[in-house]
């Protein structure tokens, strides 16, 4: 599962630095768009920042991966999913230490501890992830691919003989919430917190505009062509990402059966590991 998921996001820009870059580029036009029509619609053109705005682009570029197209940041889908996925990692974050410790918990509390939520929200993420793949069966996915739900339909409609079949509706669905959570969530909180820090400290703020300015100019985004040249402005992000721990753990992982990684073993037992992200860049 996980070569397939590699090779078919590749297939569609991931990890690309052309394509990748091409499809940032468009999103963010998208986004400037959408913020400068909430500016005009303000009598003195000013906008109530919404964090949403980053969590809507970052879903978007790997919507267009996952499902071929991009949504708009009013669909509904859209907005459910983020806030299906923002109510799944807030909810872990209150209870995951200790749930994980003393699984039995949830049963008994499983409002307190946000359990009961955590499941709504992965239920809710699935029944989209469910309409994407009905919908993407109305087109002609076999003859004319052009997402990673499209390889999966592919890939579902070759195991349907299988006994034991890998490819299934509701793997994708598990795989979808995945990749749009892994992608979304703390990636629009890092650049969130950013910008909170440049407004906090305006003397940053401004030498960072004069950087853009004075390699960019007014008419010109920022690309990867430019990176060498803007040493400040990647000084700026990454004191950001310095300043702004968003998650100190992995999602919570459950051991389906046993295993030795080096000298440490794991085992098949009703409980969930909770990965320490510094843990694990120790053992890399």
């Amino acid at each position: 599962m996980r070569k397939f998921c590699r090779d078919s996001l590749r297939n569609y820009g991931f990890g690309s630095r052309e394509a990748m870059e091409y499809l940032v580029m468009d999103e963010l036009l998208e986004l400037v768009k959408y913020i400068d029509q909430h500016r005009r619609r303000h009598p003195e053109g000013r906008i109530k920042f919404s964090t949403n705005y980053f969590h809507f682009s970052f879903a978007n570029l790997m919507a267009s991966m996952l499902i071929g197209k991009r949504f708009s940041y009013d669909d509904y889908d859209l907005q459910e999913l983020l806030v299906h996925g923002h109510n799944f990692i807030k909810n872990g974050i209150v209870g995951a230490g200790i749930l994980t410790a003393y699984p039995f918990l949830k049963s008994i509390f499983p409002e307190t501890s946000g359990y009961k939520t955590q499941i709504e929200a992965m239920y809710g993420i699935q029944r989209i992830a469910q309409h994407m793949l009905n919908r993407r069966r109305t087109e002609d996915y076999k003859m004319n691919p052009r997402c990673f739900t499209d390889d999966f339909l592919n890939k579902i409609d070759e195991d349907a003989s299988n006994p034991q079949p890998i490819f299934t509706a509701d793997n994708y669905k598990v795989v979808f919430g995945d990749l749009m959570q892994g992608g979304t969530d703390t990636t629009g909180n890092s650049v969130n917190f950013t910008l909170l820090l440049l407004t906090a400290h305006q003397d940053v703020q401004e030498k960072l505009y004069k950087e853009i300015e004075n390699i960019c100019g007014i008419d010109k985004y920022p690309s990867l062509e430019d990176k060498p040249s803007m040493i400040y402005t990647q000084a700026v992000l990454l004191e950001g990402y310095r300043w702004g721990r968003i998650l100190v753990h992995g999602l919570p992982k459950k051991v389906t059966e046993d295993f030795v990684y080096r000298e440490y073993t794991f085992r098949k037992v009703d409980n969930r590991i909770s990965i320490l992200l510094k843990t694990v860049c120790k053992l890399m």
